[in-house]
């Protein structure tokens, strides 16, 4: 089932699609658009510099996800809360974890503190968007869709790799899939946007053999899947490597203007589907 006949099942956020607006012939009807945000592990500060340009253009994003760290920029706003509160927030982290090996025990006691800490004790479903975050089941042996459930513990899976976190079932997903589970959003809206935030150089500071692996098949798989999103772009990532925590500023400002190239690309689209279902 997609997110869209799962959440409706549920307490969380209800949602119709523009199709079904059409039909009750409300006026002015909107598409449902959702947002799919790729990993990048720093990089996904960039994902932050769209989002301002969106709720500055009022786009009316109605469903999210999010891949490895940026699942936790998914779930921030899914939550309510501002872009630039979520921008200090990872400032704040990437200042207290600069230096450290990423994914390493230390990292992510300092991640979790830093980042996590705000969803300790709340609901999937009591998100204010339609959240849905991919992670891998390790009983079920496949990537699956988490519409329900413990936030903080779907998040601190999402930044798990190839082992489980105690009394946590769950890996991160990226490992397995990027952008694959889109489809599950498409069938829940209307326009599906896919940000990509791995270039085709994947370097590590202080990482390893293991994550550059990892990093560099989950950019194979984002590109793979980018023809299931009609809208998929590439951040401007460059050859930076993805735990450097330096020029993270101007590369959220070239992101934001990057970002208007995005918002033109949407709009357009957004025009054709509105004159293509309306009444």
């Amino acid at each position: 089932p997609d997110i869209l006949s799962q959440v409706n099942s549920g307490s969380g956020p209800q949602l119709k699609t523009g199709r079904q607006f059409n039909k009750q012939k409300v006026k002015g009807v909107e598409p449902v658009i959702a947002l799919a945000l790729g990993p990048g592990l720093y990089g996904v500060t960039g994902h932050i510099s769209l989002l301002k340009l969106f709720q500055r253009n009022k786009t009316p994003i109605r469903i999210i996800s999010g891949y490895g760290l940026a699942s936790v920029v998914a779930a921030y706003y899914a939550m309510g809360v501002t872009p630039e509160i979520i921008e200090w927030k990872f400032f704040k982290t990437l200042k207290a974890v600069a230096g450290l090996r990423p994914y390493s025990k230390k990292w992510l006691e300092i991640v979790d503190k830093y980042l996590l800490k705000y969803f300790k004790g709340k609901s999937i479903q009591n998100a204010k968007l339609v959240l849905g975050l991919p992670v891998y089941d390790g009983r079920r042996g496949k990537v699956v869709i988490k519409k329900r459930g413990d936030l903080h513990q779907i998040l601190l899976a999402n930044l798990t790799l190839n082992n489980r976190v105690k009394g946590n079932r769950y890996q991160a997903a990226f490992q397995y899939d990027v952008f694959g589970q889109s489809d599950t959003l498409t069938k829940a809206a209307d326009i599906t946007i896919a940000l990509n935030a791995l270039g085709s150089e994947v370097t590590f500071i202080e990482g390893s053999g293991f994550l550059v692996g990892v990093f560099g098949k989950a950019a194979a798989l984002a590109h793979r899947n980018k023809v299931k999103s009609k809208l998929y772009f590439d951040l401007p990532v460059g050859a930076t490597p993805l735990d450097s925590t330096k020029d993270i500023s101007d590369y959220m400002r070239k992101c934001e203007l990057y970002g208007k190239e995005v918002t033109e690309k949407l709009d357009s689209y957004t025009a054709q589907w509105i004159s293509e279902n309306k009444e």
